[in-house]
């Protein structure tokens, strides 16, 4: 670079470093609740709720002005709330409640003075949307005024049904009003509790109604049943031995559809130095299983005589069966790959060794 250029560059860096460091006061949002007939509401809670990788996001809760809110957009009065940095937020959503009305949250949208993801250009423009169809955009700066109707509920179910299209009763169904789970390990750190159900002889289970994001979390493990379809599901994972999904109510009633796993007997003879050997701990790590591991669960352990048999026994549960320790494993396998119904000799080795072959998992004779 010619010499003559460094000053020009300085002086570009500088004139960004001033438009960073820009602070606009005066931005505001005045948003006027309104009932189809047009009457004003009298709002009840207003949250703002932040989304930032990696953390779990705690609401930050909106004074109210009689029947509206007013909202403060400037950089400086989310510095004064929100203890992190507005270049590590991914967005924010407005979640609002009113009596006797269906409960609403924005789609997400970036607050004014923070940088985007990841580190874009600063955002001197946003724009707040609902999912009825409500919007409006705020320049820095700038008051700016929104009326958005509330609806009032409606009943709302979902309908667990197995493969035959049966109902599945008996199964605990969580409900939240979802934003994130933005994390390594994709599980729920941005959710608002709307209540539990337990689905009925008709597979049915009554959850709130509202204008957002639900993240239903069931309680399959247990049952020995998983989430079928699962890619018509904006998000699935299993937290705590449980299965959520995120999506939006579109209808009434939802139908979820549920796989039965299938069961088949688990026979095991445990070798070690050319004898069956006793006291050797069977574990599995439960499939799906966020971040890629933690989730080993013991199993079984080998009587006198080496045995271990689990009648009741679920291959589709587990991504893999083990003895030793987990990064280590003495013997290892995927138990869909073992024979059905057969007893397989497990040899032990004295050091480590990788997963077996079929030959290593083969049945004993």
């Amino acid at each position: 670079m010619r010499k003559g250029c460094l000053p020009v560059v300085a002086a570009l860096i500088a004139l960004s470093m001033l438009e960073s460091a820009r602070v606009v006061h005066g931005t505001q949002l005045r948003l006027h609740a309104k009932n189809d007939r047009g009457e004003a509401i009298h709002l009840t809670t207003a949250e703002l709720l932040p989304v930032r990788w990696n953390e779990m996001s705690d609401p930050i809760r909106l004074e109210l002005d009689d029947e509206q809110l007013v909202l403060e957009l400037d950089e400086a009065w989310l510095r004064s709330r929100w203890p992190h940095r507005l270049a590590d937020m991914e967005g924010v959503y407005l979640y609002l409640e009113a009596d006797g009305y269906a409960s609403i949250r924005s789609e997400k949208f970036l607050w004014l003075g923070a940088h985007g993801p990841p580190y874009g250009p600063r955002v001197t423009q946003t724009q707040i949307a609902f999912p009825n169809g409500s919007r409006v955009v705020v320049r820095e700066g700038q008051k700016a005024e929104m009326e958005l109707t509330l609806r009032k509920p409606i009943r709302r179910s979902l309908r667990l049904v197995d493969d035959r299209a049966k109902p599945v009763q008996g199964v605990r169904v969580a409900s939240f009003m979802f934003w994130s789970a933005s994390n390594h390990c994709g599980i729920l750190s941005g959710a608002k509790p709307l209540g539990e159900g337990t689905s009925d002889q008709d597979g049915r289970v009554t959850v709130a109604d509202g204008d957002f994001e639900y993240a239903f979390s069931l309680d399959l493990l247990g049952r020995h049943y998983a989430l079928k379809d699962t890619g018509s599901f904006s998000f699935t994972n299993r937290e705590d031995a449980d299965e959520f999904f995120v999506t939006r109510l579109r209808a009434p009633e939802m139908t979820v559809r549920l796989h039965r796993l299938r069961t088949a007997p688990l026979n095991l003879r445990v070798w070690k130095d050319g004898k069956p050997v006793g006291d050797e701990t069977l574990s599995g790590r439960p499939a799906p299983c966020p971040c890629g591991g933690g989730c080993v669960a013991w199993l079984a352990t080998s009587d006198d005589d080496g045995w271990i048999r689990i009648s009741d026994f679920y291959p589709e549960q587990w991504s893999g069966v083990f003895f030793g320790d987990e990064d280590e494993p003495l013997w290892e396998v995927d138990p869909e790959k073992l024979p059905p119904g057969s007893v397989v000799r497990v040899d032990l080795k004295s050091n480590p060794a990788s997963q077996p072959t079929p030959k290593e998992g083969a049945a004993e004779r």
